[in-house]
Parts: structure tokens; sequence; C-alpha cells
């Protein structure tokens, strides 16, 4: 197996953990893959604000707005505005 391969199947199986609501399972296999990969910051983001770490999710939503760029970004710019709106909610002042 080539190590694409692989990584590929371990990103699926944290994908099925987050999908199962066991994101802790989800971090632990999130926690072996490239954390510079788009998709797995993705879901980071994902499992962070599910757990409201929202300050996490808004960095790792940031960085990838910064970072990528594909048909996906609207999607990623309501997330961050989601984000945000949580966090101010929660009385913290968020700058983006």
């Amino acid at each position: 197996m080539t190590q694409k391969i692989i990584e590929k199947a371990s990103f699926d199986k944290a994908y099925r953990f987050y999908r199962n609501k066991n994101d802790k399972a989800a971090i632990g296999v999130i926690r072996k893959l490239d954390q510079n990969e788009p998709r797995v910051m993705e879901l980071k983001a994902q499992i962070a604000y599910r757990m409201e770490n929202f300050e996490e999710a808004m960095n790792l939503l940031k960085k990838l707005l910064r970072t990528h760029s594909d048909e996906f970004d609207e999607i990623r710019r309501s997330n961050f505005i989601a984000v945000q709106a949580r966090l101010h909610s929660q009385g913290f002042s968020s700058r983006s």
C-alpha cells in the first residue's frame, strides 16, 4: 500500500467516527495525519465546533481560508461566520 492510500483510509476512518458522533476517536485518528492537509483541517474544525471549542474551530477555518481555495470557499466562510457568532454570543471578541 502506498502512503497516500494509507492516509486516505485513515482519513475515511476519522470521518466515519465523526459521522457517528465519536469525536474523541476521530481526533485520535486525525492526530496521526498531516495537520496541514486541508481536509484534515476542515474535519478538525467541524469536530472542534461540535465540541464547542469555538476558538480552535475559528483558527482552523481562518488558516484554511488564507491558505487554500477551492469550490468550498463559500461554505468555509459561512462556517467561519457561524463560529464568530458563537464566540460573540459567549462574550468573546473575535477578529478575522
